[in-house]
C-alpha cells in the first residue's frame, strides 16, 4: 500500500512538472517578427549598479582582538545588453 501511494505521488509530481513546462514554452510566432524589430530600435545597452557602506564598531573589557573601528566600501556594476 505505501508503494502504490508514493507512486501515484511520484506520477501527479510528473504531470505536474510537465504542464508547467508546456505553459512557459508558448510562443506568439505570428508577432514574433515585430516584436524583434521593436526590441532591436529599443536602447541596447543598460547600465545600474550599487554601492554602500558599512561600519561596525568594536568594545570589549577583555584583549581586543579585532580593530576598534571599522569599515567596508562595496560596489558593484551591472551591464545589460537587450534586457
Amino acid at each position: 500500500m505505501g508503494k502504490s501511494l508514493t507512486f501515484q505521488y511520484f506520477v501527479l509530481l510528473l504531470l505536474c512538472c510537465g504542464l508547467t513546462v508546456k505553459a512557459q514554452q508558448d510562443i506568439d510566432l505570428e508577432n514574433l517578427g515585430q516584436k524583434t524589430k521593436e526590441t532591436l530600435k529599443k536602447n541596447p545597452f543598460k547600465i545600474s549598479g550599487r554601492i554602500s557602506a558599512n561600519t561596525v564598531l568594536y568594545s570589549s573589557n577583555t584583549y581586543n582582538s579585532r580593530e576598534p573601528f571599522t569599515y567596508f566600501l562595496n560596489g558593484n556594476l551591472n551591464l545589460g545588453i537587450y534586457n
